[in-house]
């Protein structure tokens, strides 16, 4: 929403503001006219958010007067902030769920209450099929704990649904600038030639721009469907089954047909093997050498950086849980929703967004 002369400016509070897609984020929010809060770490890098001019909060998702802090007087809160990766599914239980409860459960108590908009993941409802993305209405059969955990966020969240208007994003892939995940990707590319895969199995996966992630946050905020209430009895039936670490027997229904959540995504749904293609393309070469890792290899890879994980209390993005989520097969959503009932649109193609994504990961190592 542009600000207009003399209107009033709409106050933000954005959670994980100094990650890569709250960096995009921030940056979205004050080009179109709002101001924004940021609940930052204090030993977090916020240097340059306060470079912005964005009003900061220190503390962290324990700490209640804090939240009642970032939280007063602001118009939407958006709640990017969650863990990825940790030592136990316990650990991803309490900063998904438990932090993103403590924060709705300030945004209930406030005499205005503010519009909440969490940003979820694919993982989520789990492994989609060759030929089919997920919609929204399909129901949830999470694969990962991290996955599980952003379920149980959703339906923590709905709990509150009858004091909060609560809207749901579940992105896929993100990428865009700032990433360093897709720099990885890139600069292999770049200096090899070479492009690892997991598998040779025609799996398809959605990708989102963060550009595109940031204009669907701002339009679920302004006029996106709001959540259903979840009773208490339900969300413990619910949470019990989410929280355990074995695989879940059948799959988990959505609320009111997934009313109040929406994915991001792309329009194409390329496979590894079209996506190393895109990005040498993208890099300018002629001709990139698709290399698969083999399930074995992929599997013995992930199981050593858990046990580090465990040894040394220090996460990495490569581990068992993410080994759970690329063997599960096909990972592909649909914005179909977001675009009929929204408006929303990428702001350009695939290709297009890859080509720009790897210029500026050259331009800045």
């Amino acid at each position: 929403m542009e600000k207009m002369e003399g209107e009033k400016k709409k106050i933000a509070l954005v959670t994980g503001g100094t990650g890569f897609l709250g960096k995009n984020f921030t940056a979205y929010l004050l080009e179109k006219g709002w101001e924004v809060v940021c609940l930052v770490r204090p030993n977090s890098r916020y240097a340059h958010l306060k470079k912005d001019g964005i009003r900061l909060v220190l503390g962290d998702f324990t700490q209640m007067d804090v939240l009642r802090e970032a939280v007063h007087g602001v118009d939407a809160v958006f709640h990017l902030a969650a863990a990825t990766a940790a030592v136990s599914i316990e650990k991803m239980f309490e900063v998904n769920c438990s932090a993103t409860e403590n924060l709705v459960k300030v945004c209930a108590e406030q005499e205005k209450t503010p519009v909440f908009v969490y940003v979820s993941s694919l993982a989520a409802a789990g492994p989609s099929t060759v030929q089919r993305p997920h919609e929204e209405s399909d129901a949830c059969r999470p694969v990962s704990w991290y996955g599980k955990s952003k379920l149980a966020a959703e339906f923590t969240l709905a709990q509150y649904a009858d004091r909060v208007p609560i809207s749901v994003v579940r992105p896929p892939i993100i990428f865009g600038p700032e990433d360093h995940e897709m720099r990885k990707w890139i600069n292999a590319i770049r200096k090899t030639g070479f492009f690892f895969i997991p598998f040779l199995r025609p799996f398809r996966f959605s990708m989102v721009h963060s550009e595109d992630v940031s204009q669907l946050l701002l339009l679920a905020a302004e006029k996106g469907e709001r959540m259903p209430h979840l009773s208490a009895d339900e969300l413990e039936t619910f949470l019990r089954r989410l929280s355990s670490p074995k695989k879940l027997s059948e799959a988990l229904p959505v609320l009111e047909n997934g009313c109040g959540i929406y994915f991001a995504s792309q329009t194409e749904h390329p496979t590894y093997v079209e996506m190393g293609r895109i990005f040498g393309k993208a890099l300018g070469r002629k001709f990139t050498m698709i290399l698969p890792v083999s399930p074995p290899v992929m599997g013995l890879m992930c199981f050593a950086m858990h046990i580090r994980a465990k040894l040394t209390g220090k996460t990495a993005t490569l581990n068992l849980d993410k080994f759970r989520e690329v063997n599960a097969g096909s990972w592909s959503c649909s914005a179909e929703k977001a675009r009929r009932q929204l408006g929303f649109q990428n702001t350009d193609s695939l290709a297009e967004q890859c080509r720009k994504t790897a210029e500026w990961i050259c331009r800045n190592g």
